[in-house]
C-alpha cells in the first residue's frame, strides 16, 4: 500500500510539476561522468550560507593570486561587473586568448541581466497571450505555452532555455503538463563562485572552475489548479588549472563566442495548493547532469538583440496567429450567437404570429357565435357588414377556414330572421326588411294562401272558384330548432360539396304558423261541390308546419334548377344561394275539410319537384336582416 502511495505521488509530481516554462522532471541521461572535462555539481553547491566562496587554501601555485581571487569573491554587483567587461573590450578584439580570470568572471556576470530580461520577456509575452485568450477564451492546455514557443526561436547555443526541451525533459513527461500555463516567473537570485579543489588523480594539483547558480520562483495555472515551483539551475565551467586552460575552454568562430557548461536543475520547493511535493520532486529529478556548448554571444553579449529578434518571431509566428484564431473564434461565436438570436427572434415572431393567428382564429370562431360578435369582429377589421357586398366577403373569408361555424351562424340567422320578420303577426315592411330581402319581402317562408305549397292547378282552381283568407293568429308563430349537430359536408380537397353528394347539409328546424280564417266557393261551384261531397266552405283555425332541413337527395345536387345545392357565393349579385328541403304539414279541426286536404295531398307534402320543388333562398339575407336590425 505504501509503495502504491509513493508511486501515486511520483505520478502526481510528473503530472503537476512539468511547468510550461521551466519544469523540473525526471531528466533524460545526456551527461557523461567519464568525460575528461566532467565536473560534479553538488546539490548543496559550493556556496556557503552567506553566499561567499568556499575557496580552498592551497596558496598561489597556479599563478592566481589570493588577492585576485578574494576580490572576485566580493564583486557581487553583476551589472557593474559586466559593464567592466564591456569597457575592457570596447575598443579591442574580443579574443578568448586575452581573457583574464576577472574578464571571465565579469563576462559570466552578464548572465544575471540577460536571464532577468529573458524572464521579464516571458512574463510580458504571457500577459499578451492571456490578453489574446481573453478575446474568446479556451482551456489552458490550448493556450500557446510561452516558454516552449519562445525558446524554439532562439539559437541552438542559447543558455539557459527555460522550457521542457531546453531542460532536457523527456517528451512523455513534458506532454503531461500541456494543461498548465505560466502565470509568473521570477529570477530570485544569481551567484557566481570560483571554486577550487584538489585534483583526484595528481596529488598536490589544484583545479578551478566557475560555478553559476540561478534561483527561480515560478507559478503555473491550469486545469489541475495552481502550483508553485522554486528551483535552482546550477552550471559550471570545465575544470582548469591555469589561465591558459581557462582561455582554451572558450572558442570563437566568427563573431560567436562559445564555452562548455555543465549544468543541472535542483528543486528547492514544490507545492500544489496545500500539498508539499518538494521531496517527491527532488527524487524524480535525481542527480542527472548535462553539458552544453553555450553561445555566449547570443546568451549574454548580444542578448538584447537576440531576445528582441526572438520576441518578434514569437509575436509574428505564435502570438499573432493565436490572436487571429481567437478573433476568428469570437467572430464565429458572435455570428453563431447572431444566427441563434435571429433564429430565436424568428421563432419568437413565428410563435407570436401563431399566437396571433390562433387568437384571430379564436376571435373568428367567437364572432360566429352570434350576430353582435360577428358585427364587432368585422368592424375591428374595417368591414361594414351592414353592406351586403362586404357581408358576403366577410362570410366567404370566414367560411374558408370555419365552414361549419359559418353554416351554424347562417342557419341560426335563418331561424331568428324568420322569427323577427313575423314577430308582429305580419310581414315586416320596414326599410331594413326591404334592404335585406328586397321590395317583395321574404321569399321563404311566406304567409297566407301564398305560403301554402300545392300544385299550380289546385292553386288556380281555388283562386278562381272561391274566396280564401288566412290571417296569422297573434303570438302563435314559432320557430323551433330540432337538430343541434349542425354541419356541412364540405370537402376542401374536392372543391366543397361533392358531385351527387347525398344529404350534404345537416340541420333541421320547424316553423309553425297558426292561422285563423276560412274559405267559401262561388254559389255555382258550391252546388257542384255539394253534389261531389266537397265542403263548400270552411271557417276556423289552421296549423301550418314547415320542417326545413338539408336532406337534399343526390339526384338534385348540381341540377340547374337547384342552384343552391353547391352552396355558392354569388359575387355578382352578392347572394349566397341555398337549396332547402322542406316538408309541409297542415291540420284543421273540421273533419270534412281535413279530409279534403288529405285527398289533395296537402296534409303532408314533401317538396321535391315541379311546382312543389324545394325553395332556393339567399341564406345570407336572413343574417343581413338581423345585422341591420341589430344596428338600427
Amino acid at each position: 500500500m505504501r509503495f502504491r502511495y509513493k508511486a501515486f505521488l511520483l505520478t502526481l509530481f510528473a503530472s503537476t510539476t512539468t511547468l510550461t516554462g521551466f519544469i523540473i522532471p525526471t531528466l533524460s541521461q545526456h551527461g557523461s561522468s567519464t568525460d575528461p572535462s566532467f565536473v560534479a555539481l553538488r546539490n548543496n553547491s559550493s556556496l556557503s550560507c552567506d553566499g561567499k566562496s568556499r575557496l580552498l587554501e592551497f596558496g598561489n601555485d597556479l599563478g592566481f593570486s589570493k588577492e585576485e581571487t578574494d576580490v572576485l569573491a566580493k564583486q557581487k554587483n553583476w551589472e557593474q561587473n559586466y559593464t567592466n567587461f564591456k569597457k575592457q573590450f570596447e575598443h579591442k578584439l574580443l579574443d578568448p586568448k586575452s581573457f583574464s580570470l576577472t574578464d571571465v568572471y565579469n563576462l559570466f556576470s552578464g548572465f544575471q541581466q540577460s536571464v532577468a530580461d529573458t524572464v521579464k520577456l516571458m512574463n510580458e509575452l504571457q500577459t499578451q497571450v492571456n490578453k489574446a485568450n481573453d478575446i474568446y477564451p479556451v482551456e489552458s492546455f490550448q493556450v500557446p505555452k510561452v516558454p516552449q514557443k519562445l525558446f524554439g526561436f532562439v539559437d541552438q547555443g542559447f543558455f539557459p532555455k527555460l522550457n521542457p526541451k531546453g531542460l532536457n525533459i523527456a517528451d512523455n513527461v513534458a506532454y503531461l503538463f500541456e494543461k498548465y500555463s505560466l502565470k509568473q516567473a521570477t529570477l530570485k537570485d544569481f551567484d557566481i563562485v570560483l571554486e577550487k579543489k584538489n585534483d583526484i588523480v595528481l596529488e598536490h594539483k589544484v583545479r578551478y572552475n566557475f560555478a553559476l547558480q540561478f534561483h527561480f520562483e515560478t507559478t503555473y495555472i491550469g486545469s489541475g489548479g495552481e502550483i508553485n515551483l522554486q528551483f535552482a539551475l546550477q552550471a559550471s565551467t570545465t575544470n582548469f588549472s591555469s589561465l591558459e586552460e581557462l582561455q582554451a575552454s572558450f572558442s570563437k568562430v566568427g563573431n560567436n563566442l562559445t564555452a562548455q557548461l555543465f549544468w543541472k536543475p535542483v528543486v528547492t520547493k514544490l507545492t500544489s495548493g496545500e500539498n508539499d511535493l518538494t521531496h517527491i520532486a527532488q527524487t524524480a529529478v535525481g542527480e542527472s547532469l548535462f553539458d552544453s556548448r553555450v553561445d555566449l554571444t547570443s546568451s549574454i553579449i548580444n542578448n538584447e538583440a537576440a531576445i528582441k529578434t526572438t520576441q518578434q518571431q514569437f509575436e509574428t509566428e505564435a502570438l499573432a496567429l493565436f490572436k487571429a484564431e481567437r478573433e476568428k473564434a469570437l467572430a464565429e461565436y458572435k455570428a453563431e450567437q447572431e444566427r441563434i438570436a435571429k433564429e430565436l427572434e424568428e421563432q419568437r415572431k413565428e410563435l407570436e404570429r401563431l399566437k396571433k393567428e390562433q387568437q384571430n382564429k379564436q376571435e373568428l370562431v367567437e364572432s360566429l357565435y352570434n350576430v353582435a360578435n360577428f358585427v364587432s369582429y368585422w368592424e375591428k377589421r374595417g368591414k361594414d357588414v351592414t353592406d351586403k357586398k362586404q357581408l358576403i366577403q366577410a362570410l366567404k373569408s370566414a367560411f374558408a377556414t370555419n365552414w361549419n361555424e359559418v353554416f351554424q351562424l347562417l342557419t341560426a340567422g335563418m331561424r331568428e330572421g324568420i322569427k323577427e320578420y313575423y314577430k308582429h303577426n305580419k310581414p315586416d315592411q320596414s326599410a331594413n326588411a326591404k334592404k335585406a330581402f328586397g321590395q317583395n319581402g321574404l321569399a321563404f317562408p311566406r304567409t297566407g294562401f301564398d305560403g301554402i305549397y300545392m300544385s299550380d292547378w289546385l292553386r288556380g282552381e281555388l283562386r278562381n272558384k272561391g274566396n280564401i283568407n288566412l290571417h296569422l293568429k297573434q303570438n302563435e308563430t314559432t320557430v323551433k330548432k330540432i337538430r343541434d349537430d349542425i354541419s356541412i359536408e364540405w370537402n376542401e380537397s374536392k372543391g366543397g360539396i361533392e358531385f351527387h353528394q347525398t344529404y350534404p347539409y345537416w340541420f333541421e328546424f320547424e316553423v309553425n304558423f297558426k292561422y285563423i280564417g276560412g274559405y267559401s266557393l262561388n254559389w255555382w261551384d258550391a252546388i257542384w261541390a255539394k253534389v261531389a261531397g266537397i265542403p263548400g266552405s270552411w271557417k276556423g283555425e289552421m296549423n301550418l308546419k314547415l320542417v326545413i332541413d338539408g336532406e337534399i337527395h343526390k339526384w338534385m345536387v348540381t341540377k340547374p334548377d337547384y342552384p343552391g345545392t353547391f352552396f355558392p357565393f354569388d359575387d355578382q349579385f352578392d347572394k349566397l344561394w341555398f337549396t332547402l328541403h322542406v316538408s309541409q304539414e297542415i291540420s284543421v279541426r273540421d273533419e270534412s275539410f281535413m279530409n279534403l286536404l288529405k285527398k289533395q295531398g296537402l296534409d303532408k307534402l314533401d317538396l321535391r319537384t315541379g311546382s312543389t320543388k324545394p325553395p332556393v333562398v339567399d341564406l345570407a339575407s336572413y343574417l343581413h336582416y338581423l345585422i341591420l336590425a341589430d344596428k338600427s
